[in-house]
């Protein structure tokens, strides 16, 4: 039991870094870990070494919302809460927004665990009965949103879904690379983040600290909104937070920005459970956290507990640090140099691609990066750069 509290805590303060630093992604950390799990480099056992990375996951999910909402640097995870969160920033309500992403994260948590029992006896049977028609499914999901943008951004948004999607064709098919994950999606989602953010001067107005705005009727609906959509996204292979967000919206009609908000901190943390899950009940990996588990470890059910049970405390930990983070850091933004930061990230993510992937995994992080700042400078929703995944799952399940 000492182990496991250990290695929690220290997923939690990795999850504390990965969280509040652009661009650095959880599954940079997990095939780096893996990297050196597989090379003998780490002594630590599959289990101590999973629970770590679990309870990193869950610490990420909670925090990853601050620099997105207080300096305008979201990931593919957070873009969403870009906009109602910057309008609540300029209005000096930033804690109040980060609060509310923490309320759905934990919320959606204790919900989801609450859910597992029927997840664990009917969630094979479910997804047995709809395998047939994934293909159908995703790129269906995928359509729908296309269309729902408005005007010429349609035809972008079509072009960055077929752009990614035959760069994801191209690389995952290949023998050539090693690791492409790791260039494929920190390249999409992160390099071309941080390379955009250069350009960015923070400025943040004085922010109040003292309120938090929240009826019981908008809480109730953000949390449905935000487990049922994180159940999604971790049972639909390919499938990232922001899509679910979009439809989740649409279906809902949710029109309120704190309502939104909890919603899609809700996403990230229910999302990583039922991920979990999945790989438990139907053998899917459908995150980066759980795949690199599922290298390390065979998962059963007493091991899923165990990591669940981790997960929940590394939950009410993020809580606390998270709610004393929001009030405190609006106090200190201007003295970090995000500008410096960014570069010395921008350098780390290059060396860990050409240590981990080689000379070819550099070449997919370059063009990766490419087309992500192509969807940038077109105003196009990152989002749809998860054809990057989602056609070749698609032609897959197809028999192509």
């Amino acid at each position: 039991m000492f182990q496991v509290i250990l290695f929690t805590l220290v997923g939690v303060a990795v999850g504390i870094l990965t969280g509040l630093i652009p661009g650095l992604h959880v599954n940079t950390v997990c095939a780096i870990l893996l990297g050196f799990a597989l090379t003998g480099k780490l002594s630590a056992a599959p289990l101590n070494l999973s629970i770590f990375i679990f309870s990193l996951a869950i610490t990420h999910t909670f925090l990853d919302f601050i620099p997105s909402i207080l300096l305008g640097v979201p990931s593919e995870d957070t873009l969403l809460a870009l906009l109602p969160g910057h309008r609540m920033v300029l209005d000096g309500r930033g804690p109040e927004a980060i609060k509310l992403t923490l309320i759905g994260s934990i919320g959606c948590l204790v919900l989801s665990l609450l859910l597992f029992p029927f997840f664990l006896f009917g969630l094979s049977s479910l997804y047995s009965s709809i395998e047939p028609f994934m293909a159908l499914i995703l790129l269906g999901a995928s359509g729908f949103l296309i269309l729902i943008e408005r005007g010429k951004q349609k035809l972008w948004s079509l072009f960055i879904f077929l752009l990614s999607g035959a760069l994801g064709l191209i690389v995952l098919r290949s023998s050539l690379f090693q690791n492409p994950l790791l260039p494929l999606l920190t390249g999409l989602f992160g390099l071309s983040l941080l390379l955009m953010t250069l350009q960015n001067r923070v400025k943040v107005p004085p922010q109040d600290v003292g309120r938090l705005a929240m009826k019981r009727k908008m809480l109730a609906k953000g949390l449905l909104s935000g487990t049922f959509s994180g159940a999604l996204v971790g049972f639909l292979p390919g499938f990232g937070p922001s899509q679910a967000a979009v439809l989740s919206r649409v279906f809902t009609k949710q029109r309120n920005p704190r309502e939104f908000l909890i919603t899609l901190g809700g996403i990230n943390t229910a999302n990583s459970f039922f991920a979990l899950v999945a790989l438990l009940t139907i053998g899917k990996k459908r995150s980066g956290a759980v795949a690199t588990i599922s290298e390390l470890m065979k998962v059963d059910l007493e091991t899923t507990v165990l990591l669940l049970s981790a997960g929940l405390l590394a939950g009410v930990l993020s809580l606390f640090v998270g709610s004393h983070l929001a009030d405190a850091l609006p106090k200190y933004l201007y003295r970090i140099n995000y500008q410096k930061l960014n570069i010395g990230i921008i350098a780390f993510i290059i060396l860990m691609t050409a240590y981990m992937s080689g000379m070819l995994g550099l070449l997919i992080l370059a063009v990766s990066a490419s087309i992500g700042l192509t969807a940038h400078y077109s105003s196009t929703h990152k989002m749809h750069l998860m054809g990057v995944l989602i056609i070749p799952t698609s032609l897959w399940f197809l028999g192509l």
